[in-house]
């Protein structure tokens, strides 16, 4: 079953976790980091998410173009963020794999977001397979063979700048893997989509 939360309440609450730098906070029913100019990370408090899962919620991008402001979805999150991260900025949505404190690029795609405006980010893992989705459409995938983030937690990511990303509508749970055939991973068609 899915956790969800629509942060519709005066604080972050028990079900969340700091796992990379500052602390976050609601403000008019949206989670916002507090740190300016930080990678900061929040992952779910609950046990045992299996390896193949995948992290949704809405991101609004406030940032004016240049400002290091992007905020994002992750999977596979351990208690210092690394993991993989999905981030949108204001031209483009790029996929991270955070290993050792280091972001290092994976694929990126473009997508034309205008400031102020939601946007339903989506990352999913199975195996060593990763997709991306914004408002429901493709825009990253990757394959990372040789990853040592083979398990961890499903949550929030952004890189602040002046100006902070905010976050409504999560869901998080298991990516069931069906047979593929030729060896490859699949995600259950049921949990591609956005609503």
């Amino acid at each position: 079953m899915a956790i969800t939360d629509d942060f519709n309440r005066a604080s972050l609450g028990s079900g969340w976790e700091t796992a990379l730098s500052a602390a976050w906070t609601i403000t008019a029913n949206a989670a916002v980091p507090t740190s300016s100019y930080a990678n900061t990370v929040i992952r779910r408090g609950e046990g045992n998410f299996p390896a193949n899962q995948y992290s949704q919620a809405k991101c609004q991008v406030l940032a004016p173009a240049g400002d290091l402001a992007k905020g994002g979805v992750g999977v596979r999150l351990d208690t210092t963020g690394n993991g993989y991260w999905l981030e949108l900025g204001l031209g483009e949505v790029t996929l991270f794999r955070r290993l050792s404190g280091v972001n290092t690029y994976l694929s990126d795609g473009v997508h034309a977001a205008v400031s102020g405006t939601y946007y339903t980010l989506k990352l999913v893992v199975t195996g060593t397979g990763l997709l991306g989705y914004v408002n429901g459409v493709l825009k990253v995938s990757y394959d990372d063979p040789t990853t040592t983030i083979l398990s961890g937690k499903p949550g929030l990511t952004a890189r602040t700048g002046g100006i902070k990303p905010a976050f409504d509508d999560f869901e998080c749970t298991d990516a069931v893997v069906e047979g593929g055939g030729g060896g490859g991973t699949v995600p259950r068609s049921g949990l591609l989509g956005v609503g």
